[in-house]
């Protein structure tokens, strides 16, 4: 029965080095789900792009309704890639909670989360599918970052910047229309 008492000596011993070893990986697995962020993130962003680029066509967004360098996020060398993670995910909520507030809706109280928000837009028109899910797939990804469940490279956090750049930049644009005289919500008649 000696070796329970070596395991849990090794283990005691290896903390720190398998600590940071697997605060490395790049790859996640638990409960049967693998995690990959960098494919996660490198998605949202492609996605993120689809939303702007459906707003561009729309005439939502010009190149002067919205300043691509207003509150952009970027992940700099000298800094940890989970805090442009966390700061970028912080500039997608503000600009859901400007849109929210553009849209008109009420019947949310101020301290609803950003999922909530952004659910109230959809249902009511505002926002389509691959918006919500690019919002819900940034939250996901800043948790797991936020939680420590896994570190990630600058690049991952580029990819996820990007699509929190994007994203805050289609709110934003979306805002400023909903917020001009005689606009109409994109795809909906005119009144």
């Amino acid at each position: 029965m000696a070796w329970p008492i070596a395991v849990i000596l090794i283990v005691f011993v290896l903390k720190k080095p398998l600590g940071a070893a697997l605060a490395n990986i790049r790859r996640a697995k638990g409960y049967g789900v693998e995690v990959e962020f960098g494919e996660r993130a490198d998605a949202a962003r492609d996605d993120a792009k689809a939303v702007l680029d459906g707003l561009e066509q729309q005439g939502v967004v010009t190149e002067t309704s919205v300043d691509s360098a207003t509150a952009s996020a970027e992940v700099r060398r000298d800094e940890d890639p989970s805090f442009a993670v966390v700061a970028s995910w912080e500039l997608v909520s503000s600009a859901v909670r400007e849109l929210y507030g553009a849209s008109g809706l009420t019947g949310l109280p101020s301290t609803a989360s950003t999922r909530r928000r952004v659910e109230a837009l959809h249902r009511a028109g505002l926002v389509d599918d691959t918006y919500v899910s690019v919002v819900r797939e940034l939250v996901d990804l800043r948790n797991v970052v936020a939680q420590g469940q896994q570190r990630v490279t600058h690049d991952q956090a580029r990819a996820y910047v990007e699509a929190a750049n994007e994203i805050v930049r289609a709110s934003r644009a979306l805002a400023a229309h909903l917020a001009s005289p005689a606009q109409t919500v994109p795809g909906s008649a005119a009144p």
